[in-house]
């Protein structure tokens, strides 16, 4: 029996999410992440952050029922506004802020954007999987600490998996039989 096609859209969410963690931010062992997003792709986010092995994983929603779903998947805190996150995070870091924060809201606006490089710590990496409309075209970051304190913004598309790997995992979700 073949799923419906509405139903296949959440599994590449897993392959995405998971790789937004593991490949596009490049989580290490004992790293503080922030996870701006708790849906689809960003609980897989959490979890592939946890798997990576993270010391705080930090989830971001405002939806109560999503954050406490993160608790059961490997986030570590989790809130409800990414001030409260970052706050949290520098307070764990000496005031420095989080290794990364992987970006998957609904939809992108500039302003998150902005919000997740304010989150993260000097060579921290912004990993961005939400798309924003095409219209969107900033993101407030100040070219001075984008420089000087080498933090990264990374564009993430399907969790950066080799093409041949996401369209298998997409392929197979929507052969399995019940």
């Amino acid at each position: 029996m073949l799923i419906p096609v509405h139903v296949t859209g959440a599994s590449c969410g897993v392959p995405t999410g998971w790789g937004s963690a593991v490949n596009a931010a490049q989580v290490q062992p004992g790293q503080v992440v922030i996870v701006m997003g708790a849906g689809g792709i960003g609980i897989n986010a959490v979890q592939g952050a946890a798997h990576a092995g993270a010391g705080h994983v930090i989830a971001v929603d405002p939806v109560p029922l999503k954050r406490e779903a993160t608790a059961k998947l490997g986030a570590t805190r989790a809130f409800g506004s990414i001030a409260e996150a970052t706050e949290f995070a520098r307070s764990v870091t000496n005031g420095q802020g989080a290794d990364s924060t992987i970006v998957t809201v609904g939809v992108l606006s500039g302003e998150h954007a902005g919000q997740a490089f304010d989150s993260i710590r000097k060579a921290g990496t912004v990993a961005v999987t939400a798309v924003a409309p095409l219209a969107v075209d900033s993101i407030p970051v100040s070219p001075f600490l984008l420089a000087m304190f080498q933090k990264r913004l990374q564009g993430c598309l399907y969790g950066m998996m080799p093409p041949r790997l996401m369209s298998f995992a997409c392929w197979r979700c929507t052969r399995m039989a019940s």
